[in-house]
């Protein structure tokens, strides 16, 4: 196998870049999801449990949304972990440890964005004194998916029958070698 492509989403974007986008697409998708939910499905009145109960919520998406990218891996049998990097900003990760079908990849990128996603839009419908609390931790996955669909981005214009290997911040598209 050759070595396509070497992607550092940090470096390419930049991080202040990258965190403004993620906040301008998280606020975007809070407004257009709120502004849906409450014009054309309830008009019910929303239920408030305080300021500590929405930040415990915000926190969980964290784990959640790590946990849903290795869910497709596990699933397969390639083996994946979840873990803790203690900098400046403590945040988590979810490191392949092996080297993953394309096909493989996409799925496991985009699996919290569909199926957080999704969790919420139901969660609203069932709930809707709770739309709120939904539309926010809806909307911060999404701010997540962001970095995600960065990531995304340079695998999608790959070549169909290639691999992709994790190397922490940044990852390797690598191509078949054919013989002819």
């Amino acid at each position: 196998m050759n070595c396509y492509q070497t992607v550092d989403i940090l470096n390419r974007t930049g991080k202040q870049r990258l965190l403004f986008l993620s906040f301008l697409i998280a606020c975007l998708f809070f407004i257009f999801y709120f502004m849906i939910f409450r014009t054309f499905f309830s008009q019910e009145v929303l239920v408030d449990y305080g300021f500590f109960s929405m930040v415990i919520s915000l926190v969980l998406i964290i784990p959640i949304h790590q946990l849903f990218h290795c869910i497709p891996v596990w699933v397969m049998g390639k083996k994946a972990k979840i873990g803790f990097i203690l900098q400046r900003y403590p945040r988590m990760y979810c490191m392949i440890k092996e080297v993953t079908p394309k096909s493989l990849t996409v799925v496991s990128i985009c699996s919290p964005a569909f199926f957080m996603t999704g969790m919420a839009i139901i969660a609203s419908l069932q709930y809707p004194q709770f739309l709120h609390y939904f539309a926010l931790m809806a909307s911060f996955n999404i701010g997540i998916c962001v970095y995600d669909f960065m990531y995304l981005q340079p695998i999608l214009k790959a070549p169909r029958k290639c691999w992709i290997e994790d190397k922490g911040g940044s990852f390797h598209i690598l191509s078949v070698n054919q013989v002819g």
